[in-house]
């Protein structure tokens, strides 16, 4: 399952059946299966607490990802700083 989550953001992809069933296919291109597949669209603030915590970076990023793949099956969260990204594009 692909799941979206907001995180101190009110950013919501639009066409998210277009981007769930995108990226099923590109996993089953990869020859892999999809398992629990969390997106979650924050801040700065949110995410920058994530680097200090999990990372030890002091620094600002736009993506950090957790993987927990098992076997062939895609698993894990990816934290999106919309404030990054925005800044970034």
């Amino acid at each position: 399952m692909i799941h979206y989550y907001n995180e101190d953001s009110e950013f919501v992809p639009s066409k998210k059946t277009y981007l769930t069933d995108w990226i099923k296919s590109v996993i089953a291109d990869e020859q892999r299966k999809v398992g629990e597949i969390n997106f979650i669209f924050c801040s700065d603030a949110h995410l920058i607490t994530i680097n200090r915590q999990y990372l030890e970076h002091d620094d600002y990023t736009d993506i950090i990802t957790f993987d927990y793949c098992e076997n062939k099956k895609v698993i894990g969260d990816i934290f999106i700083s919309i404030d990054r990204i925005t800044e970034n594009a």
